[in-house]
């Protein structure tokens, strides 16, 4: 059997915690993300459902100033931003 010398195990160890720091560092990064990525959504969300609270608005404004809004060409502005929300 050989003999395990003082660098051998030292470079053992230092193995060791490089794979323990980098495991760490994976774990942290990977949460950050998941945490990132749910707050993008919710934002997406929230977007999204003012987008189409806007519609009900115009649709109002148009009632409002008897039909001098377009609500025809604001509705498809409204759904090509909904559209780019989802595109990403």
């Amino acid at each position: 059997m050989a003999e395990l010398d003082a660098f051998t195990v030292l470079l053992a160890g230092l193995a060791l915690a490089a794979s323990v720091l980098f495991a760490r560092t994976l774990y942290k990064v990977r949460k950050e993300h998941r945490h990132l990525h749910k707050k993008i959504q919710d934002k997406t969300a929230s977007l999204e459902f003012q987008a189409q609270s806007l519609k009900s608005d115009f649709r109002e404004l148009q009632e409002s100033n008897n039909s001098k809004v377009d609500l025809d060409y604001m509705n498809k502005r409204i759904d090509a931003l909904i559209n780019l929300l989802h595109s990403k």
